[in-house]
């Protein structure tokens, strides 16, 4: 019969951890208006596992407890952590690949979630005496840990491979987070009687939650952004602009900025919602148009300017005539007047800083802007 010394096991803190965590998040999710179960998920697939891991603790090293009740409580065990890892992995697929590509991935890995879940009730669990604890073995076990390895690896193999399109708070957080859960997992594997998985499992929840649905972060990324057209705001442009000027995030940068005519006379003549529509219309045809923008940002009242980062000039000179040709003279039903805008461009030449390139383009928008009057 095991002691009371249980309650002392790592799993507990575990719980208290990520039960505090999802208190936290939902109380900021509240607050931001918005619901997202994802972090949620992670937690709960964590908490069951770390439950059951104090549970069959106890069930597998006593002789009173029926042998169904304890090959349950170890199914259900091994059930929380195949999940928890076919969650992480589905999550990853889903938003660094194309869903074309992620599709035929997640039907496979569904379909060896389903089985290896299956293979908990059709193969039987032994248990063997390790030092200080009796364990699980057998087909099933093995197969819900090999799966969950699996998992990970594929999941740490696709973010390094696309490393370059991730957030950088992503990458520096959910990368080494699920390297060590693989590294703990190997250890589980070798020393069975460490009973770490539980552990395992609240690392991987606290990579997701630091990494995606970390809270302060959010807050941070709703600052930088102009929430009446949901493009990057001044705040992002100036941040964005000083990061690529530093000599690590250094690249060809090449700028095209869009400056909505008349926009004063329009307030002034039909009224600052007929403005808004305008700013607003400028704003969706420049995201529908600018297909090869690294950042598109309002820099001011009437203002927007598009970033190129490592651009083709064929790409950049295709988004600028684009808009051109759009922004020029662009009718809608809910505007009095059509919509003008002067589309001034700069690509980058050799030794030529940033914002030396942005003042260039800045100054052949107001070139085409008087053009643009002239002809009025």
């Amino acid at each position: 019969m095991p002691n009371l010394s249980i309650v002392i096991r790592p799993e507990v803190s575990n719980i208290i951890i990520l039960v505090f965590l999802i208190i936290y998040s939902s109380y900021c999710q509240r607050k931001q208006g918005k619901r997202s179960l994802t972090f949620n998920t992670f937690a709960f697939c964590s908490i069951g596992h770390n439950l059951f891991a104090i549970i069959t603790e106890y069930t597998v090293n006593s002789e009173t407890v029926n042998p169904i009740v304890n090959d349950a409580c170890h199914i259900i065990f091994f059930v929380f952590s195949v999940g928890f890892t076919y969650t992480f992995f589905r999550y990853i697929m889903l938003n660094i690949l194309p869903r074309r590509k992620a599709r035929p991935i997640l039907i496979i890995s569904g379909v060896l979630f389903v089985l290896c879940v299956v293979s908990m009730f059709i193969f039987h669990i032994s248990y063997l005496q390790g030092n200080g604890t009796k364990y699980s073995a057998g087909t099933g076990p093995t197969i819900c840990f090999a799966t969950g390895l699996i998992m990970f690896l594929i999941s740490d193999i696709v973010i390094i491979i696309n490393r370059k399109k991730l957030d950088a708070n992503v990458l520096v957080t959910l990368l080494p987070l699920s390297i060590i859960c693989i590294i703990l997992l190997i250890v589980q594997i070798l020393v069975p009687e460490f009973l770490i998985t539980g552990s395992v499992l609240t690392i991987g929840s606290l990579g997701v939650f630091f990494a995606i649905e970390n809270p302060v972060v959010k807050f941070e990324n709703r600052a930088m952004i102009d929430f009446s057209t949901g493009v990057k705001n001044r705040n992002c442009y100036e941040r964005d602009l000083e990061k690529y000027s530093e000599k690590h995030n250094a690249g060809e940068i090449s700028a095209i900025i869009c400056d909505i005519n008349n926009l004063k006379e329009t307030n002034d003549n039909y009224g600052h919602l007929e403005g808004d529509i305008l700013i607003w219309l400028t704003s969706k045809e420049i995201r529908r148009l600018a297909t090869h923008a690294k950042g598109i940002y309002r820099f001011g009242g009437d203002e927007f300017i598009l970033l190129y980062k490592d651009c083709k000039k064929e790409n950049f000179e295709s988004d600028a005539s684009a808009l051109q040709e759009c922004l020029r003279s662009y009718n809608d039903r809910r505007l009095h007047n059509p919509l003008s805008v002067a589309v001034g461009s700069a690509w980058v030449n050799p030794d030529e800083s940033i914002r030396e390139v942005v003042m260039r383009a800045d100054m052949n928008m107001y070139q085409i802007k008087k053009e643009m009057k002239g002809q009025a």
